[in-house]
């Protein structure tokens, strides 16, 4: 019985032509990585140090208070029955729709510290009077720094997303006469929403009065 020609160099023919595929498609995905590994790194790399910023103000607290605001309509919140309340002051931090009041206990500029984080600064409390944080959803890119009533004093553009907001306070025992030395830093980073709740309380009441 004959053999047709060629039948018999078929089936090594056919692993050989898929090892050599599989060593290409292998080369191929060895030299992707080797463009995607740096860019991912590149791209954490200045991710977390666009993150990682600082901003300084002098902001008016009329009524012991400021803002942060995702945009000017959310600002209208504040005026709102269950924004300031006997329980909210106790924590010197409102919460509202795309917008976040902080107590003072001066009338008047406060020095803030706003500071973009990677992630929780995890950090030690000693040496603030009173720590509390909420969220706000800053889905519009932009964090307005906004004192009381209405007096814009920052605008920092960010990220569109849910942000962590942790407000430290100090030197609230020098409050007299509504006026003090005491001032404020607030860390923000990128997280899921959280209720608003106290880190360290400040024992003693301000003079922060609500209907």
């Amino acid at each position: 019985m004959k053999r047709r020609k060629g039948v018999g160099h078929t089936e090594p023919y056919c692993i050989k032509s898929n090892i050599y595929a599989i060593g290409k498609g292998l080369d191929f995905l060895l030299h992707m990585l080797e463009i995607v590994l740096p860019v991912r790194y590149l791209w954490s790399y200045f991710t977390q140090q666009n993150m990682d910023r600082s901003y300084h103000y002098t902001v008016y607290a009329g009524y012991h208070q400021f803002y942060l605001s995702r945009d000017e309509d959310s600002l209208v919140g504040s005026g709102a029955a269950s924004f300031w309340t006997r329980e909210t002051i106790r924590k010197l931090l409102a919460t509202g729709p795309g917008l976040v009041g902080i107590g003072t206990g001066t009338y008047g500029d406060v020095p803030v510290t706003i500071h973009l984080a990677g992630g929780d600064p995890k950090d030690d409390l000693t040496g603030w009077d009173h720590v509390a944080e909420t969220w706000i959803d800053l889905c519009s890119g932009r964090l307005h720094v906004i004192g009381c009533p209405d007096d814009p004093a920052g605008l920092i553009e960010l990220e569109p997303g849910i942000y962590r907001v942790r407000v430290y306070s100090a030197k609230l025992d020098t409050i007299e006469n509504q006026r003090g030395e005491d001032y404020y830093r607030i860390v923000m980073w990128s997280d899921a929403p959280c209720p608003p709740r106290v880190l360290k309380q400040w024992p003693t009441a301000l003079t922060f009065e609500c209907d």
